[in-house]
């Protein structure tokens, strides 16, 4: 039943996403990277907490629809696929074990005829509740089952990973010690890009995973600064057509030369 789900749900789906890079791909697929934090203020994030909520999804949903289009406008491409990682600890049982259940899932996102926003809200909404359910499909297998042509200088099926994540990051008490997250930079990626999002008080913490051999940090950069751009104006404008939603906003050049 999951396996059938995904070869319907992937059917057709381009096998690549083809983002402008600043040197051309290797022919095998390398892992060096770094990662670009950038931070999206309290009040955008508020504004698209109430927007996921008026469209009866999550915050979640409305980040990588975002994402997804600033993905489209990118490459032009007008099907794109994200993958996401999933606890996959759908029994109470799990819950209290110790080991590692992840899965990950991937996200199609189609924005042909320039949808308006809230409309392809709506589409990511359905896609993301259905690929849960039927998360207990394991990844490896999706991609065997689907059957697709391997390139060895992108991993199969997606290249872009999205994560949301709303646990706490500080220490915690435990009997007779204390537990303080050590934050790692690992100089290496996994995939071409993989933004992870922690929801704080002060907003929306965002790292960007890239990698090094295809992209320089500046052009990261002002990639993130697009994706922080584009949140801002569908919550401006939820109404308005993909393809018209801006990159730039109206009064950087301004900034820029004060």
């Amino acid at each position: 039943e999951h396996l059938a789900y995904w070869r319907a749900a992937l059917a057709g789906a381009p096998t690549a996403i083809e983002l402008p890079t600043d040197r051309p791909r290797p022919t095998l697929q390398t892992f060096a990277g770094a990662h670009h934090m950038f931070v999206v203020p309290a009040a955008v994030a508020g504004e698209l907490r109430a927007l996921s909520a008026q469209s009866g999804g999550t915050l979640f949903m409305t980040l990588l629809a975002a994402l997804q289009v600033l993905l489209a406008r990118y490459t032009g491409q007008d099907d794109i696929l994200v993958g996401s990682p999933v606890a996959n600890r759908n029994r109470a049982e799990a819950e209290a074990l110790i080991g590692c259940f992840i899965n990950t899932i991937v996200l199609r996102g189609k924005l042909d005829g320039n949808p308006r926003f809230r409309d392809f809200l709506g589409q990511v909404r359905e896609t993301t509740l259905d690929a849960q359910a039927h998360r207990a499909a394991p990844f490896a297998l999706v991609v065997t089952a689907l059957d697709m042509p391997r390139d060895l200088s992108r991993s199969p099926l997606f290249q872009v990973m999205f994560a949301l994540h709303n646990f706490g990051g500080g220490s915690f008490d435990l009997p007779g010690m204390t537990i303080t997250p050590v934050p790692e930079d690992l100089p290496a990626s996994r995939f071409d890009l993989a933004l992870d999002i922690w929801e704080t008080e002060a907003g929306l913490d965002c790292s960007m995973e890239y990698n090094t051999d295809l992209f320089d940090e500046a052009t990261i950069a002002r990639l993130c600064t697009h994706f922080t751009s584009v949140l801002e104006a569908v919550v401006a404008a939820p109404d308005r057509g993909v393809a018209e939603i801006p990159l730039v906003r109206a009064n950087s050049w301004e900034r820029a030369s004060m």
